[in-house]
């Protein structure tokens, strides 16, 4: 029997409601909140599928973290893809409230191959290239 645990970190993609919700946001001149001292993890719904076919069809078990290699900090995350939509006077609020990590990192090195393997970096340019 397969037995795993997925953890997954927020997910993004071109038609995701969380960048439908930030497009509309932008082009609306309306805020958006960031939270400089919080720090996460993505990943983008391609990859997550690619991922999560790739444990099916070689029967891994165990606990995944689907998650991009690195970390990053929330404000710097919606900045760089707000600027590399082309929003560059978009409204940022700040949020000083929220702090901490809402991140994982797996343990295990070379879970996946390297063409499942991102960076949150990724993440951003590809919801850059997928709207452009």
């Amino acid at each position: 029997m397969l037995v795993c645990i997925l953890r997954i970190p927020q997910i993004w993609g071109k038609d995701s409601p969380r960048m439908k919700h930030l497009l509309k946001s932008l082009i609306n001149n309306e805020k958006v909140v960031v939270y400089p001292k919080l720090f996460f993890n993505t990943n983008s719904d391609i990859l997550l599928a690619k991922k999560v076919s790739y444990i099916i069809e070689h029967k891994l078990r165990g606990i995944f973290h689907l998650v991009a290699d690195n970390v990053i900090n929330h404000k710097i995350f919606f900045n760089e893809l707000i600027i590399g939509l082309g929003f560059n006077n978009a409204r940022i609020e700040e949020n000083f409230e929220e702090k901490g990590y809402f991140a994982l990192l797996s343990k295990r090195d070379n879970e996946f191959p390297e063409r499942l393997r991102l960076t949150n970096e990724c993440v951003i340019n590809y919801l850059i290239e997928s709207i452009s």
